[in-house]
């Protein structure tokens, strides 16, 4: 018998995944598809997408649509969405998931610098949601999920523009679920603590994180992409259909 919830509303929504090919991302792209969704998911990484899609293409999971940009570039990104948006008449769920935590040191961030960390880590989830408002208030139940992170929260090392990017998701998806609330469009965000993508593994899980991780989550276990997908997945469902401005942290008791 299959563990797996079954999300029989989510069967041909449209959903709109930005950073798609890789950690997080894939998992929901992945997650999201065993649901029968419709999926459209936008990265700069189009090996990695290719991937994704060949591993979806040999599951009866439905195969997602991938559009290559990036993501600090607004216009292509609007027009993506529009296109999206107009060929299937309604979008249903937006996550706004791309990011990335490139580590930096306080000396060496000049104004270059911040803009770019600002745009890759928070800028785009304001303009893509921004696009997406005609076609969500076409859905029966329209959810945008945004992502932070643990990391403000706790103050980590030589991520400080990334930090300061993260902690404006949770303003813009409290802006953002007030100004949306009339049409019903619910606004949540996601607040991962440290999740073993590939990423991570490679450039900094060892004895040191490890030790740091056992000591300040509640749960010895580790936290994977694919759990925070199912949160996800719950986000966007109708069972949440009364849940916005909120701020769900899966972070094995980080920040208990």
């Amino acid at each position: 018998m299959s563990n797996e919830t079954e999300y029989i509303n989510l069967k041909d929504k449209v959903v709109i995944i930005s950073g798609g090919s890789q950690g997080i991302g894939k998992s929901m792209v992945e997650e999201f598809s065993k649901q029968k969704s419709k999926v459209f998911f936008i990265d700069i990484d189009a090996d990695g997408a290719k991937k994704v899609i060949e591993n979806l293409s040999q599951t009866d999971a439905t195969v997602p649509i991938f559009y290559q940009c990036n993501i600090k570039d607004k216009k292509k990104l609007n027009k993506i969405i529009n296109e999206i948006g107009t060929s299937n008449n309604c979008i249903d769920i937006l996550i706004n998931n791309a990011a990335n935590d490139q580590r930096h040191k306080i000396d060496e961030v000049d104004e270059e610098y911040w803009q770019d960390r600002l745009d890759v880590n928070l800028n785009h989830a304001f303009f893509a949601t921004q696009a997406s408002v005609k076609y969500l208030k076409k859905s029966k139940y329209p959810s945008v999920i945004n992502f932070s992170s643990v990391s403000w929260h706790v103050g980590v090392k030589n991520l400080i523009a990334y930090q300061t990017a993260k902690s404006g998701i949770h303003g813009l998806t409290k802006g953002l679920a007030r100004e949306l609330g009339e049409f019903r469009i619910r606004v949540n965000a996601i607040v991962p603590g440290w999740i073993m993508t590939e990423r991570q593994l490679k450039l900094w899980i060892n004895d040191e994180t490890n030790k740091l991780i056992d000591d300040s989550q509640c749960l010895p276990d580790r936290i994977y992409p694919v759990d925070v997908a199912k949160l996800a997945l719950f986000l966007a469902s109708p069972d949440s259909k009364m849940m916005t401005s909120q701020f769900y942290k899966i972070d094995g008791g980080w920040m208990n």
